[in-house]
C-alpha cells in the first residue's frame, strides 16, 4: 500500500465524507449502468483509488524525467540528420527520409521506429519540424 492515513478516525472520517457526497448528489455503482445502489467507499477501495491515482502521478513524472533525460540525444540525432541529409541531397543519392533517420538512430542502438521518432523529436526541440 502506497497511501495510508496514519489516524484511524481521519481515514474513517474521510470515508464518511465520500459516502455522504455521494448519496447527497446521487452518485450510483459504477458496476453497471444500470445500477440503481450507492457507491459505498470503504478503506480497502480508497487505498486503491489512492494507490492507483499516486502511481499513475509517479508515472507521468518519470515519462516526463526520462523525455527530458534523452533530449539532447535526440538533439545530436537531428544535427546529424541534418547534416547527413544535406550531404546527401548535394551528391544526388536519392535516400529516403525514414531510411537516413533509421541509420542514424542505428548507430545509437535504436530500432527503426524508435529511430525515427527520436530524430522526429531533436527536429521539433530545433523547432526545424
Amino acid at each position: 500500500m502506497l497511501w495510508s492515513v496514519p489516524d484511524p478516525a481521519a481515514r474513517d472520517a474521510y470515508i464518511r465524507d465520500l459516502n455522504r457526497v455521494n448519496r447527497k448528489h446521487g452518485l450510483l455503482g459504477t458496476s453497471s449502468l444500470t445500477s440503481n445502489t450507492f457507491q459505498a467507499w470503504s478503506p480497502a477501495v480508497l487505498d486503491d483509488t489512492l494507490t492507483g491515482a499516486l502511481v499513475r502521478a509517479n508515472a507521468k513524472e518519470g515519462a516526463i524525467a526520462r523525455t527530458e533525460a534523452l533530449g539532447p540525444r535526440n538533439v545530436d540525432l537531428a544535427k546529424t540528420y541534418s547534416k547527413r541529409l544535406k550531404a546527401a541531397r548535394a551528391a544526388g543519392n536519392p535516400i529516403g527520409e525514414s531510411e537516413l533517420k533509421a541509420q542514424i538512430g542505428s548507430s545509437e542502438g535504436l530500432g527503426r521506429s524508435a529511430a525515427i521518432e527520436a530524430v522526429n523529436d531533436g527536429l521539433r526541440r530545433l523547432n526545424q519540424k
